[in-house]
This record gives structure tokens, sequence and C-alpha cells, in this order.
């Protein structure tokens, strides 16, 4: 327990290192001087230096959609559907939220402020306890199994997605589960050993509690990652099943069928947990604009030149913009360990003699050989090619190579530990570990040399040593630091204990130091207060303190010209920038601006077909995440239709006379305001409506010049029976408006439709007057309700089945993992170790 004490302190420490001025200063941990320069911010606020300029996706997409859930939850709802964007859209289905993921109970008891910056620190100290927890599982010793926590903590890839709600649980969550799994490993071989010697037959033998115990927590492991993000939970997972079956085929290959029972057991329970998650996520991908494409969906393969971020991980940076001690460039730090702990990586893998370690080496070379594997090779692969950015692989990377630094430091200390009993005498560990060692270095020496293209014309040769250079320095000194400790390191077995010790000490503190010159200034955090000075013309025009005194723990965005004119303009309407960039998509959301566009990884394909065929273009874009409708003037109609009221333009826009016939509404600093006078109410009905073959077909006639989407509707399905009105008729009124409820007083004089310009999805259901009918999708994206002439009450109500359903599984699930607990505190007896 001493062990773990001293551990504990340290990663502590070293947490604290990375989160101090979010955690001691109180900073909100985001990117939030990223603000000040889009528009209109940039135009009524002082710039601030720029610190990180990759992490935007943080003030886009995660604070805008991590507030929305915690004002549903504290409304009673559950944050299942977003209104703010796209016209609506999934929101817990989009499987980046992490909204089910129980460490998310941080946002709801601490202030939003707060809690991105405590949320970051509990699972950087997951991540390191827990990667301490399976060194020493692997039978590392304390001062090697501290450098693989550390090595892991402070490695590229963990620092480039701390900051993201999604992504840190999985970093934290892997070493635990590869922990668990090894720990019930070797609880397996110690009892096959012990039943051989007692001359039990393997039929009626008994088998140690915590042997299942290692089983279930490998299985929440796993069950949290799902319930964060699926592409990095599908990676987590196929990591500890390749490394769990290559453990076992090494250790005792004919016991590899009681493993792969026992690993299905965990995989089961595991999508059990999380089902409420990946259930509704499923459903969504299933016909999202990702289905079916791998154009923009693969990418981010690290290529060959990755390679050479292992030494200089931030050459194909950008410039900082702020003095910094650390480099000159902050590029996404993957898939960096530290050139000391890539040092010690070989020196484990040759002094390998276990089935662990020799796994560990085969995990480390396959999950980078499939990073930086080049998109036409991973897009002829099934569920490979269906993985954005395959560099994430290194994750998996970076935590197989911190626990093989660790067996490098161990075997260079004295007294190295006995090795476990099942593998002495086996020749195959070390030949799989030196095999794969030797692929690695022949196969990514060759893909680096072929990649420089040396003595050709095409050499890249210049290309690398001028990326190289701002790193030279750098790297000299810590290779030389390195060097040296190493040499002592070899020293030290001559010497008494407390110098090998001294010397162990020395490796990890250069570790350490090495890790924090890259990764300490990738991170961003600001106090919103002191970091959004408002100019003068804008502290006129919004009274002086305003724009500070209207920032709180859960408003971390400053008021704008914008944001003041939406405040004194309540009603239902959603709002368009005719500039790009201009009030990106979902920033306008904390204000309660619902936008026609978005900015999202995951949402219904079909509303970017109709975003596509709106702004004139032909082709789907499949598998990209913007709809920014910066050519919607080519169809102005669809403006009205979708409820536009607002649209904003950049100072001395251009764009301004492409959309004619807006009224002018003010022309400040910001840009210029237009009322759309012409937009169609949220709810309206219409009585005559025509059918289409199918969506191309209606989109073209949608998006046809002279089309009066206010008069007819476009269906692919066969319309309702409508008729002409009789007489006026009353706007429909809206009564009640959340984001899973919407109630609609009607008044129709004849059969009609009553058109909703919220866009249109099968989990969406509704009455009339209490009876339920169906919805129709209206103008390809749109719901509609058949209505009978006479006055009527619509409600439409979100109920998603994947949800309910995934939900009901979940709690099965939990009933499952809690009878596995309970039975835990008996004797537990099984005909085979390896079945749960």
């Amino acid at each position: 327990m001493l062990s773990y004490a001293i551990a504990s302190i340290v990663i502590v420490l070293a947490a604290l290192a990375v989160l101090w001025r979010p955690i001691m200063h109180g900073e909100v941990f985001l990117p939030l001087e990223l603000l000040a320069h889009m528009p209109p911010w940039s135009y009524s606020y002082e710039r601030t230096p720029l610190h990180n300029t990759i992490n935007s996706d943080l003030i886009l997409e995660y604070y805008p959609r991590r507030r929305l859930a915690l004002q549903m939850f504290r409304a009673g709802e559950l944050p299942l559907w977003n209104p703010y964007v796209m016209a609506g859209m999934p929101l817990l289905a989009d499987g980046y939220s992490a909204l089910l993921y129980p460490g998310g109970l941080l946002f709801l008891l601490l202030p939003l402020d707060r809690a991105f910056g405590w949320y970051a620190l509990l699972h950087l100290l997951l991540a390191g306890i827990g990667t301490f927890w399976a060194a020493r599982g692997f039978g590392l010793r304390l001062l090697p199994a501290l450098l693989a926590a550390v090595t892991y903590m402070g490695c590229g890839f963990t620092l480039s997605w701390l900051a993201f709600p999604d992504f840190s649980p999985v970093i934290a969550w892997l070493p635990v589960a590869l922990g668990a799994v090894e720990r019930y490993e070797r609880a397996v071989a110690a009892h096959w050993q012990a039943a051989a010697r007692a001359g039990v037959p393997n039929q009626q033998h008994f088998w140690r509690r915590a042997q299942f115990g290692y089983a279930l927590l490998a299985a929440v492991a796993l069950a949290c990652c799902v319930l964060c993000q699926l592409q990095l939970a599908f990676i987590a997972g196929s990591t500890v099943a390749g490394y769990w079956l290559l453990r076992r085929s090494l250790a005792a290959p004919r016991r590899l069928g009681g493993a792969a029972e026992t690993l299905a057991g965990v995989a089961a329970l595991a999508l059990l947990l999380s089902a409420a998650q990946w259930l509704p996520t499923g459903a969504l991908v299933s016909q999202s604009q990702r289905a079916g494409s791998t154009d923009q969906v693969i990418g981010g393969s690290l290529g060959a030149a990755g390679l050479l971020k292992f030494v200089a991980p931030a050459m194909f940076g950008r410039p900082v913009g702020t003095p910094t001690w650390g480099p000159p460039t902050v590029d996404q730090l993957y898939p960096y360990v530290g050139l000391l702990a890539l040092a010690l990586v070989p020196i484990g893998v040759w002094r390998t003699r276990t089935p662990a370690a020799a796994a560990l080496t085969v995990v480390a070379v396959g999950t980078l050989a499939l990073a930086i594997a080049p998109t036409a090779l991973v897009s002829g692969i099934p569920l490979l090619n269906q993985l954005p950015a395959v560099y994430r692989w290194t994750m998996a990377t970076s935590l197989a190579l911190a626990l093989l630094a660790g067996f490098g430091l161990q075997a260079l200390l004295p007294t190295a530990e006995t090795q476990p009993i099942e593998t002495r005498g086996s020749p195959w560990p070390r030949r799989v570990a030196w095999a794969s060692g030797l692929l690695a270095l022949v196969g990514f020496g060759a893909v680096l040399l072929g990649d420089l293209q040396l003595l050709t014309p095409a050499s890249k040769y210049g290309q690398y040593i001028t990326l190289l250079r701002p790193s030279v320095r750098a790297s000299l000194v810590f290779v030389g630091a390195g060097t040296l400790a190493l040499g002592l390191l070899v020293l030290s077995r001559r010497r008494a204990p407390w110098f090998a010790q001294s010397a162990g000490v020395i490796v990890l503190l250069l570790v350490a130091a090495d890790l924090a010159w890259y990764g300490l200034p990738f991170q961003s955090s600001a106090d919103p207060q002191t970091l959004f000075r408002p100019t003068a013309d804008l502290e006129a025009a919004l009274g002086a303190g305003t724009a500070r005194n209207a920032l709180s723990a859960e408003l971390l965005y400053p008021p704008t010209r914008t944001s003041a004119l939406l405040a004194r303009s309540p009603g239902l309407y959603r709002i368009f920038a005719g500039d790009y960039p201009s009030h990106q998509p979902n920033t306008m959301s904390v204000f309660g601006a619902q936008d026609v566009r978005g900015y999202a990884s995951l949402f219904p394909r079909t509303y970017l077909r109709f975003a596509r065929r709106w702004e004139g273009k032909t082709s789907d874009a499949a598998g990209w995440s913007q709809v920014y409708l910066t050519n919607a003037h080519r169809s102005r109609a669809l403006l009205d239709l979708m409820n536009v009221q607002y649209i904003f333009f950049n100072p001395n826009s251009e764009n301004e006379r492409l959309y004619p016939g807006l009224e002018l509404v003010e022309r400040t600093d910001e840009g210029s305001v237009y009322r759309n006078p012409s937009a169609l109410p949220r709810a309206f009905l219409v009585h005559q409506a025509e059918q289409l073959a199918n969506d191309e077909e209606l989109l073209r006639r949608l998006t046809a010049p002279g089309f009066q989407p206010g008069q007819t509707a476009l269906m692919t399905a066969a319309p309702p029976t409508l008729a002409p009105p009789t007489q006026a008729e009353p706007l429909p009124i809206m009564t009640r408006y959340t984001a899973l409820r919407v109630e609609i007083q009607v008044r129709a004089s004849s059969p009609a439709l009553l058109v909703l310009s919220d866009t249109y999805d099968s989990s969406w259901q509704a009455t009339l007057d209490g009876i339920p009918t169906p919805v129709y999708t209206v103008n390809s994206v749109l719901r509609g309700v058949a209505i009978p002439a006479g006055e009527h009450r619509v409600v439409f109500r979100y109920r998603p089945l994947p949800f309910y359903i995934g939900a009901a599984l979940s709690i099965c699930g939990i009933v499952v993992l809690l009878g596995g607990v309970v039975s835990l505190r008996g004797d537990t007896t099984r005909t085979s170790p390896d079945h749960m």
C-alpha cells in the first residue's frame, strides 16, 4: 500500500502541474481566447493573444451542447434533441456528448465554468492511477510503474485531447481495462498451476473470486468508453481484445478458447451496460451523413511524416501567438511519448520474457501501423473505413509504449523481479517481441525513407530539416540528459541500491520534463472576466459594465450587439449569417438563438442533402460535418420556409446585395443585421400538396425559381386529402415549445396540412386532439400533420425508441453487474476459470 500512496502523491502533483490554473485559479478549461477572434466578438472586444488555435471545437460544439444538456436536465428533460442547430437534430445520439457517462455528474454538481477543469483533472488522475495499477499488474515495481503512469499521463495523445469531455474518459479507462485483463490472466495462470500441483481435474477445480472481479471491472471500463465516444471505444475494445487473445495464445495456446469465451462475456456486459448510448447512436449512424461513405470519414492518417513526430511533436504546428516556455509552434502532439521513454522501449522489448510484454509490443506496432496507414489502404477494410481520423489509434500505441518503457527501466534496475511461472522456459514471447520490434524498425524505417525520396528531384529532405530545426535545441538537451541518465542506470547495477533508485528518479523527472515542455503550452484556460475586454463603442451601446456583468458561471460567452438585439426580439424564429466566418454555427445558441446552419460530427444525411441542394450543389459531400449555407441566396425562398427572421453580415460585406428584399435593422461595428419580412412562421397551414417520385426530384422542385413553399407542400409519400380554404384562417398558435415537446393550437376552414419548420425524425410522434396521428415528411426535411376542418390541438413529442430500448437494456446490465458484485462476496465455483 505504501507504493500506491507514493504513486498517488506523484500522480496528483503531475496532474496539478498540468491543470493548476483551472483548479487553483478557477479559470475555465476552454480555449475562450479563440472567441475574441471570431465575428461578431472580434469587432466588439479587444483581440487577445492566441494560445492554441487547434481546439476550436471545444467552443463551437462542446460548450454549447453541454450548456444545453445542463439546462434540459434542470428542466426535467432528457437531453435527447437539440432544437438550436440545423433546424433541430438528435443531441444524445450524436455519440460525442458523453451525456450518459457517470463522470458527467460533475457538470451537474459543480458550476459549469469550474466543471470543465475538474472533469479533466478527474480523468487525468484516473489515467495515471489506472496506468500505475495496470503496470503493477504487469509485474513492474514502483519506479518503472510510475514511469509508465507519468508517460501515459503526459503523452501527446492524452494532453492533446484532455479538454474534450468525450475523449478524456476513454483515455483514462483504457489502462484500467487493460490492467484488469492482465490481472485476470495472471490469476488464471496461477490457478491452473495450483490445480495442476494439487492434481485436481480440470473440470472439478475451484477458482478465486478475484478473477471474476477483474472480468467485471474490464466490462465496466469498456462500458464507460462506449458511453463517451464510440470511435475511441472501438479502438479501446479492439486493443483490449487483441491483447487478451494474443497474450493467451502465447501463454497457453490450448486454452485460447476459454479466453475468447470470457472476452465475449465481458464485451456482452459492456454493451449491455452502455446500450442506452450506442443503440440511438447506431440508429443515427445508419442514416447519418457518414453512412455509406469513406471520403470524409477515414482521413486523418499520420502518414509517413507522422513518424517524425516521435522526436519533434510540434514540427507541423501553427505559431504560438503568446510568449511561452515551450516550442514556438503548437500542434496535436501524438504519437509523442518523450525521447527518453522512447529510448527505453527497445530495451524493454529486448529483455522481454513474458507473454504480456510480447503482446504489448505487437499492440504498439499494430496500432501505429493503422495510424500511419494510407487512406487508400484503410478505405478497403470494413469498419475501419468508417472511423474518422485513423491517427486516433495512437491512443493505444501510447499506452503500450508507456508500459514497455516501464519494462525497459525495470530491466536496467538491479534485482529484476521474478517472471511469472507460466513463462519460464518458453521462447515464444521473446521471439514474438523481437520479430515485432524488428518488423517495426524495418517497416517504419522503409516507409519514412520512401516518403523522404532521398537522392531524387522530389526529395523532402530540405522540407523535413526545416520543420525539425525549431525542435533541435530542446531535443539535444533531452537527448543529452537522457543519455547521461541511462549511463547512470547502467552504472547503478554495480552500486548501492540507493544509487540505482536515484538514477531511476532522474529518468522519471527527465521524462516528465520532456513531456511537459511540449504538452503544457498546448493547454488553454482563461478567466472570462479578465480575458474579454469590450471596446468603448460596445460599452457605450450596452452600458458601462454590462458586458462583464452578463458573464456568469454558465454563460461564458460575452454579450454583443447581436445578442442584445436577439434579447430584445423574443419569439420563435431562426437566424442565419450571410458570410463565413460570421456568427459561427452553434455559438449563438448560447444566447437562445436557433440557427438554420450547424456544425456537428454526426447528423441526419437528409439535412446535408437538403442544404447542398439549397446552395445549388449536386453532390452530397457525404461525411461533411458543416452546414454553413454560404450560397443560400441561390434559393432565397428557403430562408422563408425555414423561419429565418434575422440575417447577419460582416462589416462592408459584398454578400448583402445577394439577398434583396431584406429590411435593414441596424448597422454597427459588428456588421449589418437585416430582418426577413417574408419569413414564414414556425408553423403554418397549406391546402395543396404535390407528390414527387423521390427526394432528388422533390429538392429540384423545392429549389426551382418561383416555387412558393408557403402555399404548397412537397412529399414523396401520398399526401393526405386536402381542400382549398373556404375563408381566411388565423395563424397556428404555438402554445408550448420545448426541445422534446411542441404544442400547437390550429383552426382550419377545410382539410389542410400543418407544416412545422422543424426537421423530421422518425422518433417524433404526434397526436391530434389526443389521438395519435401520422407525422409526414414534408419538403424533404420538415414535419407535417393532416388537419381536418375545425379547431384542433396538435402535440409533437420526441420519443426515440432506440434510446428507450437501450435504457431498458442498460438497466438489465446494471442488475447483472450488481448480481456479479454480490456473488463476489460468496464462494464462486466454476468448471473453468475462464467462464464468467
